[in-house]
């Protein structure tokens, strides 16, 4: 299996593509666990249960202009908007080797300002899935 090397991934918030203020992102799926040892059994093990996806993490570059990442994310926030949020590991388009992972998200956390004298001025977006996760690799 080829190794991918990430970066041109691609981030779009309620229909607007932050990609260029992206540095980070994480988008973590796993499964829920149930202990399914009976009182015969010596040892303990798990049954996989309900699928988990979230909270996805982006860390973007601040930026107040009009259609950034401010200005994209406070009303979001203020309203206390669901919204689809879509992530790619490259902006080429959607296929088996390139799927789009698609959900409903609310804006969980992100400082609006976040930075020392001097620094990056970067903001941690934290988003939690409001609804089913979709693949699409068309």
């Amino acid at each position: 299996m080829a190794k991918h090397i990430l970066y041109d991934a691609e981030v779009v918030v309620n229909s607007v593509d932050l990609s260029d203020h992206v540095e980070s992102v994480e988008f973590p799926a796993g499964l829920n666990s149930h202990p399914a040892a009976a009182m015969s059994d010596i040892q303990d093990y798990d049954l996989p249960g309900t699928q988990t996806v979230g909270p996805v993490v982006v860390n973007f570059y601040q930026d107040y202009a009009a259609s950034k990442v401010y200005a994209t994310l406070q009303p979001l926030w203020a309203n206390r908007t669901t919204f689809t949020m879509t992530v790619k590991a490259t902006t080429a388009g959607d296929s088996a080797t390139n799927p789009k992972f698609s959900a409903s998200f609310f804006l969980a956390s992100a400082p609006f300002i976040g930075a020392a004298r001097g620094d990056r001025h970067m903001v941690q977006a934290t988003f939690n899935v409001a609804g089913a996760l979709t693949f699409d690799v068309s």
